[in-house]
């Protein structure tokens, strides 16, 4: 066929045409294959087809169709749609018909028990919403009725804004109010003579002045000392002018001021990358902000000659864009030149009206312009192609409902997750069912919380050297937090603030982040000092080191204990985000592109994403877990001047800042909404929104015998359903033995009995499973009588338990026990040795046999031998340590158990 073609061009020629213009006429006329071509030829989305509703307007979408019948979970409209039964009476026209809004069926729906009824409209919330300074039903009717103002408590003092504060917070030199009413008509203030004065008039301890750390709010404790604090900058850092702060030698001169007295930025001839604008400050911008409405350099010079470098935008409603610049619409076709090239006056097209005949082909609205027209679509629709409209999916849009979104046509529907309710104010957004949103958060010399409706703020613990890192197990209301001049992980009650309990002390660096694993008890924390990520138990004994190779400097810390991940931050000259099992496992960096100083990080279990912080290039930011979907919150130098700490609740993203003093929040879909909630808070550092919902209840794999494990159970992430759960992990200097349960001493796997006269012996009062901060694993019998009938096999590495009178323990030495509950393979082992020793035996039996055929002939009467293969026993061991070691004793320090009846626990 191609030879013929190619001989007779002409042929071919009119067999292409023919071919064209079949397929012209075909396609004439003729919609896409996604839409629904009406009789009047007008295309309409398929999926409008058969929806009870007469989108061709000749009612040509809705001929041939079934008719549906509602389900026992849905309401049927008067108009015959079916919309789901909770959607009823809930003061939104889901019919399109406002059947479901029926007033004789709604105005007999009333409340639950654990509901208010809001008046006007009848409104059903929380009953716990009532009186909470709130106000939730749109009449305020909530905050009305049987409500009694709040008033501070009598050991609390009533700032003028009616916020209530701690009383000893009053005239401490610190604006704990906000409104600076605590620090008014205040005396002065004299020191005993075991203090130092600050220049404010604070108090601080004499032994703190000269010491290195800043107690004074005003630094004065550390100006003028004999023997100034060396730098602590390395060859690839910038110390500040303060000589206490190093920032990356790359930031110098960048026209952002990244120390806190702006040093770095100091007699330096400042350009800005292609990419950036210039401020008339020198400061540089991303730009992409210049000229966006909004001020991001601090003098406001982004927004300057804006006219001038963009185009003219026109408001369609009353103005007519002639290209460069707008005029009123009632100037065109007026005869007159008003653009200065006639655009607003051309021939043959003033005042015709394009709509008369079949309304322009729009499929919704057609709009008649004095020039031409144009076509417009109803709220909740676009125009896909100039003329045709299509249903806007609003739930692929961040933020039209808070949690969970059902698009409709035209519409969408938003709902929440069980806990949470709507705001009758705002159906679009879900609260939290019960308990008050309250903030916790360090700065330096407090732990604090506020209640962010009541406004209550008081003080958890006090009179703190440097607290920076924070976080909270709220099941056991217990908080954690790091000291980076004492160098302690301490804990304490949340509610009293007392006793202190120090968790971790010994080689303890300067920990940014902390983060409490609710579900399995264990802390997890960044060590800036040391730029590795470590690991405890609940007891704060059993320690490791999880992570410390490419680690420049770890700061933030998040997990995920439901899926068993952990997040961090890693600000080195590389930033990056990172992600691992909580066992170490899995290690991989999810985002690592435009990142300078991400400090704060937080997860949000609700919309499963992590939000972060960035406070070099003034981003916040959020993404998947994973690091994809990534999106930009807010990009403001001036609204995120220098976050340090955030956490996510609700709508909300919360966040403490070094350069303001103060807690923000903006909304976490928009970056708008931004909120002050505390001023005047001298160097705010971590923050946590204290609340129930914000550590959901999971599974514990670990909860049976510690998982079997001799020292850490931790989680490993849930990648599939065939993943193992958790794995067995061991303390620093200690591995893994080939059960993969019990831990041992790095440099052997070999399988010794400790002699009695080198091997000291551990006991607890009930004879139970002891580990100490040792390696060594020894058994000892109590009752040498029931020694021989004890099955060893039956024995568990775990934390701690009883068998029968035997104790497990663990001591300091390098040896390690006989016994098959301790290797998985000792098994073969022990058939290796007893095959042996079988046939040795065999041997000596045919040996002592030939002998006895001997001496049989000889006659000979008695005989004695020693056998050569008796070796003392396991018992004969446990029979000899009985012997030389008495029951009452005392152990030296570095044997004390690391579990007692006595040990204090934070979770």
């Amino acid at each position: 066929m191609g030879l013929i073609f190619f001989k007779n061009p002409f042929s071919t020629l009119i067999t292409l045409v023919f071919l064209l213009s079949i397929f012209a006429l075909q396609t004439d006329g003729q919609c896409s294959s996604h839409h629904f071509q009406c009789r009047s030829k007008k295309c309409i989305p398929i999926s409008w087809q058969c929806d009870e509703e007469n989108d061709c307007g000749d009612g040509s979408d809705e001929l041939k169709c079934e008719a549906r019948t509602c389900s026992e979970t849905e309401f049927k409209c008067n108009n015959g749609r079916c919309i789901p039964n909770r959607w009823q009476c809930d003061h939104e026209n889901d019919c399109q018909d406002n059947s479901d809004e029926d007033p004789a069926i709604c105005s007999n729906k009333t409340c639950q028990a654990d509901q208010f009824s809001c008046h006007s409209p009848a409104v059903c919330i929380p009953i716990s919403w009532h009186c909470d300074g709130q106000e939730d039903c749109k009449d305020g009717s909530d905050e009305k009725v049987d409500c009694h103002q709040i008033t501070c408590s009598d050991d609390e003092f009533t700032c003028n804004n009616n916020k209530c504060i701690t009383n000893r917070w009053v005239c401490d030199q610190d604006n704990d109010c906000g409104d600076n009413s605590d620090e008014m008509n205040c005396a002065n203030v004299t020191c005993s003579g075991s203090d130092f004065t600050c220049e404010n008039g604070k108090c601080i301890p004499e032994k703190w002045k000269c010491d290195g750390a800043v107690d004074c709010s005003d630094e004065s404790d550390e100006k003028n000392c004999p023997t100034p604090v060396a730098s602590v900058c390395n060859s690839r850092e910038f110390m500040c002018a303060n000589k206490k702060d190093c920032i990356h030698m790359t930031w110098l001169c960048d026209g952002d001021p990244d120390c806190p007295d702006e040093s770095d930025e100091l007699n330096c001839t400042n350009t800005c990358r292609p990419d950036q604008f210039q401020c008339k400050n020198l400061q540089c911008i991303p730009g992409q902000l210049q000229c966006n409405g909004m001020k991001e350099c601090p003098d406001g010079s982004d927004e300057e000659n804006c006219d001038s470098l963009h185009p003219a935008k026109c408001d369609p409603d009353e103005q007519f864009n002639c290209g460069d610049h707008c005029i009123p619409l009632k100037a065109v076709c007026d005869g007159r030149n008003d653009c200065g090239n006639y655009e607003d006056e051309p021939q043959n097209l003033c005042y015709k009206d394009e709509c008369k005949d079949d309304n322009g082909g729009c499929s919704q609205i057609c709009r008649d312009l004095p020039i031409g027209y144009e076509c417009q679509c109803r709220e909740g629709y676009n125009l896909a192609d100039n003329r045709t409209c299509e249903d806007i999916d609003e739930c692929e849009i961040p933020g039209s409902c808070s949690q969970l979104c059902t698009n409709t046509k035209g519409g969408h529907k938003c709902e929440c997750i069980e806990g949470y309710v709507l705001e009758p104010n705002n159906n679009r957004r879900c609260r939290a069912k019960e308990g008050h949103i309250v903030i916790l958060f360090t700065n330096r010399q407090d732990i604090r919380k506020i209640d962010v409706e009541t406004q209550e703020y008081v003080s958890v613990v006090s009179n703190l050297r440097s607290s920076v890192a924070l976080d909270y197990n709220f099941h056991t209301s217990t908080i954690v937090w790091s000291d980076v001049v004492e160098e302690k992980l301490n804990s304490a009650p949340i509610d009293a603030g007392t006793p202190v309990t120090t968790i971790v002390y010994e080689n303890v660096g300067t920990v940014d982040g902390i983060a409490v694993d609710w579900i399995y008890g264990h802390i997890y924390w960044t060590d800036n000092n040391q730029n590795k990520i470590e690991v405890v138990d609940k007891t704060g004994k059993i320690r490791k080191t999880l992570i410390e190779d490419d680690l420049e400097e770890p700061r933030a810390i998040v997990v995920d204990p439901l899926n068993g991940w952990i997040y961090w931050t890693d600000w080195g000259e590389n930033a990056k985000i990172e992600r691992a099992g909580m066992d170490g496992s899995h290690r991989a960096t999810i985002v690592s592109s435009d990142i300078k100083w991400p400090n704060g990080l937080a997860l949000d279990f609700v919309t499963k994403k992590i939000f972060w912080a960035d406070a070099k290039l003034h981003l916040l930011s959020s993404a998947d877990y994973n690091g994809d979907n990534r999106r930009v919150i807010l990009s403001s130098p001036v609204a995120l001047k220098h976050p340090f700490s955030i956490d996510v609740f609700e709508d909300w993203v919360y966040w403490t800042d070094w350069e303001t003093e103060a807690i923000h929040r903006i909304n976490k879909f928009t970056g708008a909404e931004k909120t002050d909630i505390a001023h005047g808070i001298n160097s705010p550092m971590d923050i946590h929104i204290f609340h129930s919902y914000k550590q959901p209840k999971g599974i514990n794999y670990c909860s049976d015998m510690n998982g079997h494990c001799s020292h850490l159970c931790l989680p490993t992430p849930n990648i599939n359903t065939q993943s193992a759960r958790y794995t067995c992990a061991c303390p620093d200097g200690m591995v893994l033995a080939v059960d993969h349960m019990t831990c041992i001493t790095d440099n052997t796997l070999n399988m010794t009995v400790s002699t009695p006269q080198t091997t000291p012996i551990t006991q607890d009062r009930d004879s139970s499973v002891v580990i100490s901060s040792t390696t060594e694993f020894t058994y000892h019998s109590i009752n040498d009588t029931n020694s021989s009938k004890i099955d060893y096999g039956t024995l568990q590495p775990t934390e701690g338990y009883s068998l029968d009178n035997v104790s497990f323990v663990v001591s300091n030495s390098s040896e390690m026990l006989n016994g098959p509950s301790i290797f998985s393979d000792t098994g073969r082992l022990a058939g290796i040795i007893i095959g042996v020793l079988s046939i040795i035996i065999l041997l000596l039996a045919l040996v002592g046999f030939l002998i006895y055929k001997h001496y049989l002939r000889k006659n000979i009467t008695s005989m004695n031998f020693d056998n050569p293969v008796y070796r003392k026993t396991t018992e004969d061991q446990f029979s000899l340590e009985k012997n030389q070691y008495q029951p009452a004793r005392s152990y030296p320090p570095s044997l004390e158990p690391l579990t007692s009846p006595g040990t204090n626990e934070f979770v």
